[in-house]
């Protein structure tokens, strides 16, 4: 796997602790039916359990159980911005149910 991690978020980054998780969230439709959608967030995962934890750099990222990371996979880490709002966004990433 190779992660790339654009400078503006590893600014962000750096604000919360030096840590990302890599996430399954789920989503739900109006008339049924659940997706998985991979999701990227600032920090430490509460429990240490189905969280797999890599380091690079200074950063240490938690990737929860249920990621389908294919062999080859570039991971893009970046930041999203609407005015003064801010969150990460993940390229390069599916989840599994």
């Amino acid at each position: 796997m190779a992660l790339v991690v654009d400078e503006a978020a590893l600014v962000y980054l750096d604000a919360h602790q030096n840590a990302l998780m890599l996430r399954a969230s789920p989503r739900y439709g109006c008339c049924g039916g659940t997706v998985l959608l991979p999701v990227a967030e600032p920090g430490i995962p509460q429990t240490q359990t189905n969280w797999n934890q890599l380091e690079r750099g200074d950063l240490t990222i938690y990737l929860e159980d249920g990621l389908i990371i294919p062999p080859g996979t570039l991971l893009r880490i970046s930041v999203d911005k609407l005015l003064n709002w801010r969150r990460l966004s993940v390229e390069g990433l599916s989840a599994s149910m």
